[in-house]
């Protein structure tokens, strides 16, 4: 029996397979009997499944013939309806052959109808519902902005002397007050008198502009302009001419200062345009792993770390998972990985293809896309503890050994550490400058070593079982904690760098600025325990002892060799059978490690002044060189500009 949409939103808009979308050269495919929309190739795959063969095909005509640089142009000023025809047709699987159906049936006819009427269903689209919620009429006077090489402004009306509820003209860059509230507060009208005078219609509210709040005002129509995806791009290019684009990044909306946060911003900015390289065209971006996904609502800490991921093979399995779920594609994590690898094996053509990881993140049904956070900019890093938990243990580290180890009396105490994915590195351990970008560097792989071992950071008030001493605040450690691998390490690894530091003066956090260096090629060998020196074996072999005896007894006595000559002498010496945790743990330890040098594949760097605010980017070794993905805009950087000392997430693979 055929649906009846009856005008509520279904998926019409990109295949739910893959990112064919709606301006494909073959149209999309949508199914007269369920709420399915594919391309021409899985519509095959619909069918196997459900037994569903027969759908109407929507096809955009265009009335003349545009390449894709010149659609992209046109549809800044124009609607896809001024543009093109939508053409609709109904087509049925027969002998496992898709084609036209020659002769409609009244009810395919109404069905297909009704079909093409209904919106768009975007709740998989779009990680932005309070954007895109808005009426999807679009200011068209926004679009016509020419592009100015301006300044950024000062931080108060030109006119007079106020400093909140202030507008920037997106037309010639100048900053005035906003209108009077009722009480007479709020601001003196001066950009509604620009706008009069020069008839310079859209203006911004800078002092409330950040990630989730962008207030755009026309005066000609009088009315908000919806900030959807297309409209927030706009405004990105523009306020680019005045070097205020970073602004749409900050953490929180409030009445907020620029001139600091916009001369920082300029610095970085430049920094980053040095290693920005060299744009790459589609042709280029085909033959690569990575994936140009698009920025869907902050999303760029998840397309961050999928391409860096997509570095390694054996992440994500190719495999028949979508041919057998039985789970609509769009809430099955394993289907969006498969959908995320057959989008990486095709050819890319703008407008036609729109990659993006919306489905995969609801998907994970994590609480990062939850009521509160959906839309919001989150860590990377926790979005890749979320991934990793459901896929297979590629990066999954040994168990660590733990130590306690007493200076004074030489006692020690082994116990087994839990399995992690991936080896952390504690930046405050090390400094803690905040606010500039010349603290010391410090090395990687010695700064993993003093962190995981336990020599850089005391534990104050720890106390000795044996002999009491106690490590005090100000005063050389005599007693250590720390942790050390005892197995092999896995041949893909991530270090995850900890920039946050919690200032408990000013009661705030801050990402800390630590420079990382000699972090292309690591050996991490030496994160194994060095074999332990059991001095006293060969004075307790003078009592008649064999040698293993004298080990395993000293091993039991925790090194003390009184004490081990009298487990001896009263034959309380645990036999080999019976080795306890924490001796195992020490024959383990005394194993022979070979060298364990990694190399540099990706690293994930965060780009802003506050850990809760800026953007994500990742820079992956591919077959061209180094590639640098933002969001889906790449380039190609020259590996001599490849840089990772402000790395957060460093992805490596086993030489």
């Amino acid at each position: 029996m055929y649906r009846e949409p009856e005008g509520t939103p279904i998926f019409k808009e990109e295949c739910q397979h893959c990112f064919e979308q709606k301006l494909s050269q073959q149209g999309l495919f949508l199914c007269l009997f369920c709420d399915h929309c594919c391309c021409h190739e899985h519509a095959y795959l619909h069918q196997q499944k459900t037994s569903h063969s027969e759908f109407v095909r929507l096809r955009y005509e265009f009335r003349q013939e545009l390449s894709p640089e010149e659609l992209q142009q046109k549809l800044h000023t124009e609607t896809l309806e001024e543009l093109a025809d939508l053409e609709s047709k109904v087509f049925q699987i027969v002998d496992g052959v898709l084609q036209e159906v020659v002769e409609v049936s009244d009810e395919q006819c109404l069905t297909a109808a009704l079909i093409a009427d209904c919106p768009p269903n975007q709740d998989y689209r779009y990680l932005k519902p309070a954007a895109d919620s808005v009426s999807s009429s679009t200011c068209i006077h926004m679009n016509l902005i020419k592009y100015v090489d301006g300044q950024h402004p000062n931080q108060k009306c030109a006119d007079c002397e106020l400093t909140k509820n202030l507008w920037l003209c997106l037309t010639c860059g100048r900053l005035s007050c906003g209108r009077k509230n009722w009480d007479g507060t709020g601001g003196n009208g001066h950009a509604l008198m620009h706008a009069t005078a020069t008839n310079h219609s859209v203006a911004l509210k800078t002092t409330s502009c950040c990630k989730s709040t962008q207030e755009v005002y026309c005066y000609k129509c009088d009315n908000e302009v919806p900030i959807n995806n297309k409209n927030q791009q706009v405004l990105q290019k523009l306020l680019q001419q005045f070097q205020l684009e970073y602004i749409l990044e900050r953490g929180t909306a409030g009445e907020l200062s620029l001139l600091d946060q916009v001369r920082q911003n300029q610095l970085n900015a430049q920094k980053q345009n040095a290693n920005s390289g060299t744009p790459m065209k589609w042709d280029m971006i085909t033959g690569l792993k990575q994936v140009p996904f698009e920025n869907t609502g902050n999303t760029c800490y998840a397309n961050s770390v999928v391409n860096a991921l997509l570095c390694f093979d054996n992440t994500f399995m190719q495999n028949d998972h979508m041919s057998k779920c039985q789970l609509e594609p769009e809430k099955c994590f394993q289907c969006q990985i498969q959908r995320i690898l057959f989008h990486s094996k095709k050819e890319l053509f703008p407008l036609q293809q729109q990659p993006h990881l919306t489905n995969l993140m609801l998907s994970m049904k994590s609480y990062l896309t939850n009521r509160e956070n959906i839309g919001k900019q989150q860590d990377a890093q926790e979005f890749l503890e979320e991934v990793l938990k459901k896929l297979p243990e590629t990066f999954r580290l040994p168990r660590t050994r733990k130590e306690v180890h007493c200076k004074l009396c030489g006692f020690r105490q082994f116990s087994e550490g839990t399995a992690q994915n991936y080896i952390g590195l504690t930046c405050n351990f090390f400094d803690q400058v905040t606010e500039t970008e010349q603290g010391m560097p410090i090395d990687l792989t010695s700064s993993l070593q003093a962190d995981l071992f336990g020599t850089q950071k005391s534990v104050y008030d720890f106390k000795c079982k044996q002999c009491g001493a106690v490590n005090n605040k100000d005063e050389e450690q005599v007693i250590r904690v720390g942790q050390s691998y005892v197995d092999p390490l896995p041949q893909n690894l991530i270090v995850v760098i900890n920039r946050l530091f919690y200032d408990k003066v000013f009661q705030k956090v801050n990402k800390l600025r630590t420079r990382i260096e000699n972090a292309k090629e690591i050996n991490l060998s030496i994160l194994h325990p060095e074999p332990l020196l059991e001095e006293g074996i060969e004075e307790i072999m003078a009592f008649g002892f064999t040698f293993e005896e004298a080990q395993r007894a000293l091993r039991q006595a925790n090194y003390d060799k009184d004490q081990a000559v009298s487990l001896l002498f009263d034959n309380q010496v645990k036999p080999a059978t019976q080795e306890t945790d924490h001796e195992r743990l020490l024959n383990k330890g005394n194993q022979q490690f070979g060298s364990e040098a990694y190399q540099l594949q990706a690293f994930v760097e965060h780009v802003g002044q506050s850990y809760d605010c800026g953007h994500y980017i990742a820079y992956c070794k591919t077959e061209l060189g180094w590639v640098k993905c933002d969001d889906d805009k790449f380039s190609m950087v020259d590996n001599d500009n490849i840089n990772p000392e402000n790395a957060y997430l460093m992805f490596y693979r086993k030489q």
